[in-house]
């Protein structure tokens, strides 16, 4: 198919009337028409989306979704994704192809009619799957105690100098600063060495190719040159009597 409708449930609401009109908006040039109920996000989807479009590296700008119209090419970027968890919503995103929200009325409020705890496993594996958060809290966590390691390191050795101390109590210190900001900072560096394995395994494409056009007078002058060769070489010919 040439366009392909996808819902998230087989109980979703909206009219044969608002599915054509998905129809003709993705015949003007929109490769992914979304169906969105009106009012339908509550405020905890409204709180998740509003976080995840803001710590998401991708500026995904997810909602609520109960349908949605996708083109072929748009349905083969997403398939040629190499995305073990598949998302659809942020797949196709991920895509490039241009894309277009259309509102409708929804009696049922939009439900999903998972559980909540169904809800939440989705959402963590969202929050893990499209955005870094998780490698920058590492990296905030390895450079606060990186950072507070030496601060110990450096009271243990002011202790030494104008505080009466028991011996060999600043040496155990020192060591133990210098060990655990070694460890914390190996820890940071790990972390972004895993980042960039996560995402070559990803292997998401850096763009997506909408259309291929040949400019008009490159084509002209070499349909030209191609008419003046075929002339040159033509035989002269005797006029008719």
């Amino acid at each position: 198919g040439d366009f392909v409708y996808e819902m998230d449930s087989i109980g979703t609401d909206c009219t044969d009337e608002f599915l054509l009109k998905m129809f003709e908006a993705a015949v003007t040039g929109y490769d992914i028409v979304a169906g969105v109920p009106e009012a339908a996000q509550s405020m905890t989807s409204r709180l998740f989306y509003k976080f995840i479009n803001r710590v998401s590296y991708a500026d995904l700008h997810m909602t609520s979704e109960t349908v949605r119209l996708a083109s072929r090419r748009a349905i083969n970027a997403m398939l040629n994704l190499k995305e073990k968890f598949r998302y659809r919503k942020a797949l196709y995103l991920l895509t490039g192809y241009p894309k277009k929200n259309l509102t409708y009325r929804s009696p049922s409020r939009g439900r999903s009619g998972r559980a909540w705890h169904e809800d939440l496993d989705l959402a963590f594996d969202i929050v893990i799957g499209y955005s870094n958060i998780g490698i920058k809290l590492i990296h905030f966590l390895s450079a606060a105690l990186f950072l507070f390691s030496l601060a110990i390191g450096g009271w243990a050795i002011y202790g030494y100098f104008f505080e009466n101390v028991v011996e060999g109590w600043t040496a155990i210190m020192v060591f133990l600063s210098c060990v655990f900001s070694g460890l914390f900072f190996i820890l940071g560096m790990l972390g972004e060495y895993i980042l960039r394995i996560l995402n070559e395994v990803k292997g998401r494409p850096y763009y997506t190719v909408s259309s291929v056009k040949v400019f008009s007078e490159t084509a002209n002058a070499a349909k030209a040159g191609r008419v003046g060769r075929l002339e040159r070489e033509a035989p002269a010919t005797e006029p008719s009597r």
